[in-house]
C-alpha cells in the first residue's frame, strides 16, 4: 500500500506538469504593434552602437559617417516603417519619426568636422561629443515615450 502512494505521489508531478496549465483561449494575443515597436528598439539600440563603431575606425574620407551608417539607416528605416504602418498613434509615429531625424542630424554633423578638415577650412560647429550626449539623450527620452504609450496606443490611434 506504501508503495503504491509512494508511485502515486511521484507521477502525480510528472502527469501534473504535462498538463501545460493554461488553455489556448485563455492566453491573449499580444496588441498589434508590440513586436513592431520591440525591433524599433532594437534597431535603435543597433543604430547607435553601429555608430559608435564607426567612430572608432574613422577614416579620413569625405563623408565617412554617413557612408559608415548606410546600412544601419536602412535597417532603422524598415523597423521605423514597420512600426509606423502598425500604428497609428500620433505619439508613437512622432517619437518613431523624431529618433530618425536625430539620428540624421547626428550623422550629418559628426561628418562635419572631417569634411571641413579635408577641404582645409576650419570647423565653427557643435563639439562632436556634444552632439553625440545630446543625441543620446533625445533619443532615449523618445524611446521612453514610445515604451510608456506602448502597443496600447496603436490601437488607440
Amino acid at each position: 500500500m506504501v508503495r503504491r502512494c509512494a508511485a502515486a505521489i511521484a507521477v502525480l508531478p510528472l502527469v501534473l506538469a504535462s498538463c501545460g496549465g493554461g488553455h489556448s483561449r485563455e492566453q491573449r494575443k499580444p496588441p498589434a504593434g508590440t513586436a513592431q515597436i520591440a525591433a524599433w528598439e532594437d534597431a535603435t539600440r543597433i543604430f547607435d552602437t553601429e555608430f559608435q563603431n564607426c567612430g572608432r575606425r574613422i577614416n579620413p574620407t569625405r563623408h565617412f559617417y554617413a557612408a559608415c551608417m548606410k546600412q544601419p539607416f536602412a535597417d532603422y528605416d524598415k523597423a521605423a516603417t514597420a512600426v509606423r504602418r502598425a500604428c497609428k498613434g500620433a505619439q508613437v509615429n512622432a517619437a518613431v519619426a523624431a529618433v530618425g531625424s536625430l539620428q540624421h542630424r547626428e550623422v550629418r554633423l559628426s561628418d562635419a568636422p572631417l569634411d571641413a578638415y579635408l577641404s582645409h577650412r576650419r570647423y565653427r560647429g557643435p563639439r562632436p561629443i556634444a552632439i553625440e550626449t545630446d543625441t543620446r539623450r533625445k533619443v532615449a527620452r523618445q524611446v521612453a515615450t514610445v515604451r510608456r504609450l506602448g502597443a496600447g496606443a496603436c490601437a488607440a490611434g
